[in-house]
């Protein structure tokens, strides 16, 4: 493979290269400033794009407009930037990663590198990651095996400092994550859910949507929609009212939706928790005087319990005493 090598003098203001569709890549590097930059002849960078000092870029990867690469970041080859995505310095990108557009990453992020799996033989998976979305310092981010062929990382999803996100796992739009979080591979995080910091998720784990985890928490076992999970070891707390109070605002449909997870989760009824969640799934349909958010919030709850038959974790169902 044949790279395009430049170093230049310092002798001119412009700290970054600037690159527009009319410029050859003699012209464009003659630009810049103390910059020792490598670029594969097969990369293809869109209009407007700045590279700074000692970036390197592989082979058959695609760069989108108005795009910002930092001093010292690698990206690999057969990757896909989108537009007006910045990586900082430090930055790795291996091959095969797809980055959305209007995303942020910061110093010492490593993307789709090996994962840290023994099955894995180097087969050819990847990293998609959606747009909008801010991951940052030493955030990293496994690619996929053979079991997924990738990892995923949806829309508008926050990764704080020192996450760590498993091969294989897929994180769904709007999912935070806090500082020094643990997601082990094959993880499956629902929209809107919130992972306190310094938790750690186990293998085959699925947290439902609109979900909250609290500090310090091993998770082991599936956790319902629009619960809040707290303590170790972890139990259900409550409803996540921080994520359902905003659109119930009713008082009547908020006692209605407290009765129901009272049912589900901390009922005398001899009857299992599934068999429960069959019958409160059914009963929604006719609660036609409750509002159709609330309804929605049960009847989520209520699937996903069901569905837990085929899941390799089980079902976290230990409940706070009150």
């Amino acid at each position: 493979m044949r790279w395009v090598r430049f170093l230049v003098r310092p002798f001119t203001r412009k700290p970054t290269v600037v690159i527009s569709q009319s410029d050859t890549l003699s012209r464009i590097f003659l630009t810049s400033r103390n910059l020792y930059t490598q670029v594969a002849e097969t990369c293809c960078l869109g209009d407007g794009v700045q590279l700074d000092d000692f970036c390197k870029l592989g082979p058959n990867t695609v760069v989108g407009a108005n795009s910002k690469i930092g001093r010292f970041t690698e990206i690999g080859s057969d990757c896909h930037i989108g537009s007006f995505v910045r990586l900082d310095s430090h930055v790795l990108v291996d091959s095969n990663t797809m980055i959305g557009d209007h995303c942020t990453v910061y110093p010492f992020a490593v993307l789709g590198y090996r994962p840290q799996d023994k099955k894995y033989k180097g087969e050819q998976t990847g990293l998609e990651i959606g747009s909008r979305c801010q991951i940052r310092e030493n955030v990293k981010i496994e690619r996929g095996t053979s079991f997924r062929n990738k990892t995923v990382i949806g829309n508008d999803v926050l990764l704080m400092s020192n996450v760590y996100v498993g091969h294989d796992s897929w994180l769904h739009d709007h999912v935070t994550v806090a500082n020094n979080v643990s997601i082990a591979g094959h993880v499956e995080l629902h929209p809107y859910c919130v992972i306190g910091g310094h938790s750690a998720l186990h293998q085959f784990v699925r947290i439902g949507q609109g979900a909250m985890i609290g500090g310090m928490a091993a998770i082991r076992r599936d956790v319902p929609p629009f619960c809040l999970v707290t303590g170790t070891p972890p139990r259900i707390r409550c409803l996540n009212y921080h994520q359902v109070w905003k659109k119930v605002t009713h008082h009547k449909h908020r006692k209605w939706m407290k009765q129901s997870f009272d049912y589900l989760f901390d009922s005398d009824d001899v009857s299992s928790i599934h068999q429960r969640a069959q019958h409160l799934l059914s009963q929604c349909s006719l609660s036609k005087d409750v509002s159709a958010i609330a309804r929605y919030v049960i009847q989520e709850m209520c699937t996903f319990i069901l569905s837990c038959h085929s899941s390799v974790r089980g079902l976290l169902t230990l409940v706070h005493n009150r």
